[in-house]
């Protein structure tokens, strides 16, 4: 395929004597040429039409040149588009007008640049790019086999170029892309269809045809299979082209020496396979089919089963002979032939109609593994030969049980005689195959079952009651009243047993679940109940047996968890339902797909039987502690291969995606109160921020959000409603890590409203509040913090010694004088020293009593540890939601900072609420603006303010290197500069001058975290203590006149304060500098100190300030807002008592505004 740049150039000169063309028209063939395959929509939108619209209105053709131009710029575009219909519409609009408005079209260019598209495309296991291109390449050769005469060079070069093209397209195992294919295909054979297709199949089927002639012989297929085609069917199969197609088949199949390709195989199963009818399947398919499987078999043996598969006939009548071939590659000695070999069975079985052939092959079969063909002795080759023999179960007939006693004797009669334990459990297992189709226990099966206690092999007497149990289905089927002390026997042995007995528990799950069929008002099974009613030893239900127990015996834990709540749920006490829901969890998350599926199944007929939903809830509160200990076990248990490990909970996660997505359908199809819907929302969105379940779907709550049919989009009406009942969660959630928390809170922050933010923070601040947290003392949580086993207070130690050591002082005589003997106390101490020295830092070991004195004080210490770690457990995690709210949704808590920072201020001085809240204060920095954040501002404003605040524990040391009135001068001049930016703008000042370059002023939410850290700037005294120079303060009251200024904007939005009840959606239409994200009062309360600090530099500024702030006051004033009111009123009385007239003047005139208002 050429590129436009190798071609002529569209704006070259036409030929002499050729019709000339516009200038427009030409510019237009430019543009689409350089910008037809730009990535922007919109324009290559523009360009096409414009050039469809030209196009029509010339009324001559176009020459050769720029025609090839045009065309090999088309085939750049095709790839381009398939994800934009319009720009595929207009481009076959525009083929469409070239075919039509060029005097004589050059049909071999055209089928260059198909053909140059058709090889660039692979035919073996194609993309799904691959398909696309394929279908829109189709619809551009559609458009020029319309203008082709039949039978012609060009119309034989355009088959061509299809075929390759529907191999790919049609290479695939979904309905709707054949479909889509075939709407477009199926206007080739809109006139003559049978005429059509004679030419096509005569073609196709030439000697030197190729494989990818399978494409269009499948299309040929499809299209007379559809309905209102019959009359083409009957012609195809009476053709004597279609003979020629299965010539060349059976050449390409079985009469190569090389495996035929899966792709051709795949197109001949679901193509001309289904057309042929039985007596050409017998006259050219058999015979061939049959002598290949002789020749080489392991190379046919994918397109025997694509023929089996395939055809759409009877295969009673052949089914022995074909039958006998697979059987002898059951046990060939490649392992390959065998595999496909046990698959051939089955679908031969499955196209057979006479169960009694069926039958006959079965006990060929039979004798082939005893011998019959020769003595089989590898275990791997009887297995093979067995699961063979256990494939053919899968006729389309539902009921085998006239095979039942015949088949089941034969399989009993090999397991009897069977050397190799897992051979025999395996011929079990093909039993149960069969099993599964007959409606009665067939008498050998009894009589096996009637001895199985006279076998030693635990395994196999498992899977025989695991064979039982799957033949009776239901209530409906007869259990052998011989066969009822034999189960109750086993059941009672596992209840007998000790605790955890998974081998013992895995034998009799089969038989109590069968026993559960039974009347238990008739039959005395006093004991299989009380094992299974027994909560505190569960005998089927243990966390041991649960975990440690085969992937088998998961099928028949979710089985007799079906039957007992589904036959016998009104005699289960709660906690009995919750414990099987909760083995009904492992079963669904350790089962494989198929039993899985099975699983599901099972769970939807208990709710659909029960009509509770909160058996759902259950379920996906089980299945999140089930998930959390399986992946916990799973890594402490094989810490040797973290590959695999990690798998594994991939998997888990995997899993547990599906059943949740299984059990909301489930859900919603049986149509619950919407109430119920509401709590199993809730605990869905726990599981669904699991970790693992998070990092494969981080749209998990809102996707199953949109199968309750719920408004996914606006969930936020639904966290609103439900809040209360997501902070108990929270609180006391216990299995999920905090990470999983974060998650859950990160997720439902994200659909904010004022009741849901303003109920999470009362929350918080009562539990953070609370007096028992802040009875906590300094020494306590600094004993709580040290580390656990080691002694924090060693003052204990020192006072001891001095202890011992005053108590050694004799009375003082001539001899031993008190001077002389503290003397002698400081030389030992000072000896002390140099020994620990010598030692290198290192303590001198202790004496017997330091020790005791030592190990006195641990114990205290401990006592001490626990009682603080039980009160910091309760603040732990209502902090880590706040913090997680913050980090979840930062321009959403923006509104709220006011609320936040009066929350977390107070607990800065706490001992035991310190360390915690400072993480939230520096995590509050996130939710200023960006033009704050990106000029480092943000982070260093969070903590100088905990610098200047002197919260009661340490700060990193990074942060208190700088000076601290350095640092606190250029965070407040940071903030100041941008705000003043407009007026400098304004007196023609050179912006560079500013210390931070950003691009907009900033907002009042901002200042409401710079807030706490003015307040202590402006007040005289803190400026002293902390030796600021006397700008620092006249910036920061800068900073604030310029707030009140901004509050007192144009804007007079009636907003309520965004600390109070107001409207849902009040904070999302509050514009940036609307005051209700500043707590007004603290602010006045500011405004009236600084006024009266007797700076006269203040005192105008602060006046104008008041009168501001009267504005600001105007537009938060709402009809619930008295509170606030009543503060503000208090204040300005106070005001009015002021020895500054300006003041006096400016309270009076925010009363009369308050009261015009």
């Amino acid at each position: 395929m050429g590129s436009a740049g190798d071609s002529p150039s569209a704006g070259a000169a036409t030929t002499t004597g050729k019709p000339q063309i516009s200038s427009e028209f030409q510019e237009s063939l430019k543009n689409f040429i350089k910008r037809g395959t730009t990535a922007s929509r919109k324009e290559r939108h523009h360009v096409l039409r414009e050039l469809n619209r030209l196009w029509s209105d010339e009324a001559t053709g176009i020459s050769e040149g720029p025609l090839q131009t045009i065309l090999f710029n088309i085939a750049n575009c095709l790839p381009r588009y398939l994800g934009d219909p319009i720009s595929c519409q207009e481009l076959l609009k525009l083929v469409h007008q070239i075919l039509d408005k060029t005097t004589e079209p050059n049909y071999p260019l055209f089928s260059a640049v198909l053909s140059g598209i058709a090889d660039s495309l692979t035919l073996e296991s194609p993309s799904k790019y691959s398909k696309n291109l394929a279908r829109l390449s189709l619809k551009v050769s559609v458009l020029v086999a319309a203008k082709v005469k039949a039978g012609s060079a060009e119309w034989k070069t355009l088959v061509d170029i299809q075929s390759r093209l529907l191999f790919v397209a049609l290479n695939t195992t979904r309905r709707w892309e054949e479909y889509l294919t075939y709407k477009i295909m199926r206007k080739t054979f809109s006139a003559d269809a049978n005429g059509h297709i004679t030419k096509l199949l005569q073609y196709l089927t030439r000697e030197d045809a190729l494989q990818a002639s399978a494409g269009f012989i499948k299309f040929i297929s499809y299209y007379a299979l559809q309905k209102g085609h019959e009359c083409v069917l009957d012609c195809l199969r009476k053709s004597p082209e279609l003979m020629g197609v299965l010539t060349h088949f059976v050449r390409w199949t079985f009469s190569s020496k090389t495996p035929a390709a899966a792709s051709f195989l795949h197109l001949s199963e679901t193509g001309f396979l289904r057309v042929i009818d039985e007596k050409t399947f017998k006259d050219n398919l058999l015979s061939p089919m049959v002598k290949s499987m002789l020749r080489n078999p392991e190379v046919v043996l994918p397109a025997v089963i694509a023929v089996i598969r395939g055809v759409s006939v009877d295969l009673s009548p052949f089914c022995l002979e074909i039958g006998k071939q697979i059987g002898t590659q059951l046990h060939s000695k490649v392992e390959t032939s065998r595999k496909l070999s046990v698959d051939a069975a089955k679908y031969l079985a499955q196209q057979c109609s006479d169960t009694a052939v069926v039958d006959e092959l079965a006990v060929y079969l039979f004798g082939v593994l005893n011998g019959s063909e020769g003595k089989i002795t590898l275990a791997t080759e009887r297995t093979d030969v067995i699961s063979g023999i256990g494939n053919l179960s899968a006729q389309k007939r539902g009921d085998l049980q006239a095979s039942a006693d015949r088949i089941t004797s034969l399989f009993t009669a090999v397991v009897a005689g069977e050397a190799h334990e897992a051979v025999a459990v395996h011929a079990i297992a093909m039993l149960g195959l069969w099993s599964a189709k007959f409606t009665r226990v067939p008498l050998a099966l009894q009589t096996a079952l009637k001895n199985i206690s006279s076998l030693k092999s635990a395994v196999i007497r498992t899977a025989y009651l695991g064979c039982l149990s799957t033949l009776l289905r239901d209530q409906s089927a007869e259990v052998p009243a011989d066969l009822v002390p034999v189960l109750s026997k086993i059941v009672e042995t596992a209840a007998a047993s000790k605790v955890g007995d998974v081998a013992l528990a895995s034998e009799a799950l089969p038989a109590a679940s069968v026993l559960l069929l039974l009347n238990f008002s008739t039959t005395k099974l006093s004991t299989l109940w009380s094992a299974l009613s027994d909560t505190a030893k569960q005998t089927f239900a243990s966390e041991k047996f649960l975990s440690g127990c085969s992937p088998d015996a998961m099928k028949f834990v979710s089985l007799l968890v079906e039957r007992l709540l589904v036959f016998h749920y009104d005699r289960l006490k709660p906690d009995a339902v919750r414990m099987y829901i909760r083995a009904m969890s492992y079963s669904l998350l350790r089962s494989s797909q198929s039993e899985r599926r099975q699983a599901l199944q099972s769970w939807k007929k208990i709710v659909a039987t029960n009509r509770i939903g909160m058996l759902s809830e259950d379920l996906v509160s089980a299945l999140k502690t089930t998930l959390v200990k399986l992946k916990s076990a799973d890594a402490g248990t094989d810490k040797s291969s973290d590959g695999d490990s990690t798998q594994r909970a991939q998997n888990f996660s995997k899993n547990a995606i599906a059943i949740l997505t299984f059990v909301v359908e489930c859900y919603v199809e049986l149509d619950f109160p919407a109430a119920d819907k509401g709590r199993l929302i809730v605990e869905c969105l726990l599981i669904s921020s699991e970790p693992g379940v998070a990092s494969l779907r981080p749209s998990m709550w809102i996707s199953l959000l949109r199968r309750f049919r719920h408004d996914s989009l606006f969930p936020d009406k639904l966290v609103a409603d439900h809040i209360d009942e997501i902070w108990d969660k929270l609180q006391t959630e216990d299995a999920l890590s905090d990470e999983a928390l974060k998650i859950a809170v990160k997720t439902f922050a994200g659909f904010p409203t004022l009741t849901t933010v303003t109920k999470l923070l009362a929350n918080v601040k009562k539990e953070v509040s609370a007096a028992e947290v802040l009875a906590v003392s300094l020494s306590d949580v600094l004993v709580f913090h040290a580390p656990a086993g080691f002694l924090y207070d060693k003052s204990v130690l020192e006072a001891h010694n001095e202890e011992a050591a005053k108590g050694n002082i004799k009375r003082e005589s001539k001899a031993y004088s008190y001077k002389e003997q503290l003397a002698e106390i400081e030389l030992r101490k000072e000896l002390e020293e140099k020994k620990k020295a010598k030692l290198g830092g290192k303590e001198a070991p202790l004496t017997p009593k330091q020790k005791e004195v030592v190990t006195k004080q641990i114990q205290k210490e401990t006592v001490v540890r626990q009682g603080v770690a039980k009160v910091y457990k309760r603040i732990e995690r209502p902090f880590l939601i706040l913090d997680s709210m913050i980090a979840g949704n930062p321009d959403c808590i923006r509104s709220y900072l006011s609320e936040i920072i009066g929350i977390v201020s107070p607990l800065l001085h706490v001992p035991l609420t310190a360390r915690p809240a400072c993480q939230t204060w520096i995590l509050m920095s996130d939710c200023v603006h960006d033009h704050l954040k990106n000029g480092g501002i943000a982070k260093s404003l969070a903590f100088v303010t905990l610098r200047v605040l002197e919260p009661a524990c340490p700060l990193p040391k990074l942060w208190t290197q700088e000076s601290l009135p350095k640092a606190v001068a250029r965070v407040i001049h940071g903030i100041l500069s941008p705000l003043e930016k407009p007026e400098a703008e304004e007196h023609g000042l050179d912006e560079d001058e500013a210390e931070i370059d950003v691009d907009s002023t900033i907002a009042v939410s901002d200042i409401c975290y710079a807030l706490p850290l003015i307040r202590v700037v402006v007040n005289e005294a803190y400026a002293k203590k902390l030796g600021l120079a006397e700008s620092v303060p006249v910036e920061a009251f800068r900073i604030v006149c310029k707030v009140m200024e901004m509050c007192a904007g144009t804007k007079t939005d009636a907003v309520g304060n965004g600390l109070l009840d107001v409207d849902e959606d009040a904070i999302a239409e509050m514009d940036e500098n609307n005051p209700a994200f500043l707590p007004l009062n603290d602010v006045l309360e500011m405004l009236i100190e600084v006024s009266e600090s007797g700076k006269v530099r203040f005192e105008s500024d602060a006046g104008v300030a008041i009168g501001h702030f009267a504005v600001a006051v105007t537009r938060c004033s709402t009809d619930n807002s008295i509170e606030l009111e009543s503060k503000i009123i208090h204040q300005l009385l106070k005001l009015l008592l002021s020895s500054k007239s300006n003041l006096r003047i400016a309270a009076v005139q925010v009363r009369t505004i308050d009261l015009d208002v």
